[in-house]
């Protein structure tokens, strides 16, 4: 009984504090699997927040565990500005939602690893929370190669060659069909 009380003082007592420094913050989906659908879709998945402080060296050095109500920008705007000091920086996976860490006045630093890159982190199955793991020990490797976001600029140039590429490869299929046609009709008129 007493362990019981002090573990739930030290929760309360901790649980006022606001994470302050370097903060790793990722998302989770947990719940019950019993049959039926997988995945994100799934029914009985709970959304968490993940928030870790960090030293330089990517050392652990508190914790925050926190339900959300979705992996919205209102939710994590709302965990952002109870959880974390506006002087943090926060690093994050880029999940859009993340942004949402600015209201509560963080810098919100973004890496962006190649999933080739994290893969030999990942020490069992497919699952969010070990894909969680494996991202937080690539992520704090110094010599983690990162990718570059894109510009929206960027972006509106690849939309721009993907859709001409697209035309292209329909107008060669045209043409290709209608040669079809035109060899069947010759060797029928012969």
């Amino acid at each position: 009984m007493l362990k019981h009380k002090l573990q739930q003082v030290m929760l309360e007592r901790d649980g006022r504090k606001r994470l302050t420094g370097r903060v790793e913050i990722n998302a989770y989906l947990g719940g019950e699997r019993s049959g039926g659908k997988r995945g994100r879709g799934a029914p009985g998945k709970t959304p968490f927040v993940a928030a870790v402080e960090t030293t330089p060296e990517g050392k652990p050095v508190r914790l925050k565990l926190r339900r959300v109500a979705g992996l919205t920008g209102q939710a994590i705007s709302r965990f952002a500005l109870r959880s974390l000091d506006p002087s943090c920086a926060v690093v994050s996976d880029g999940l859009a939602c993340f942004g949402y860490v600015c209201d509560a006045g963080c810098a919100h630093d973004v890496r962006l690893i190649p999933p080739s890159y994290v893969q030999p982190y990942l020490k069992r199955g497919k699952t969010d929370a070990a894909d969680a793991a494996a991202i937080c020990a690539a992520v704090t490797r110094p010599s983690m190669r990162v990718v570059a976001i894109k510009s929206e600029y960027c972006s509106s140039v690849l939309v721009v060659y993907r859709t001409r590429d697209f035309l292209v490869r329909q107008r060669t299929q045209i043409g290709n069909a209608i040669r079809a046609h035109m060899t069947g009709e010759s060797s029928t008129l012969q």
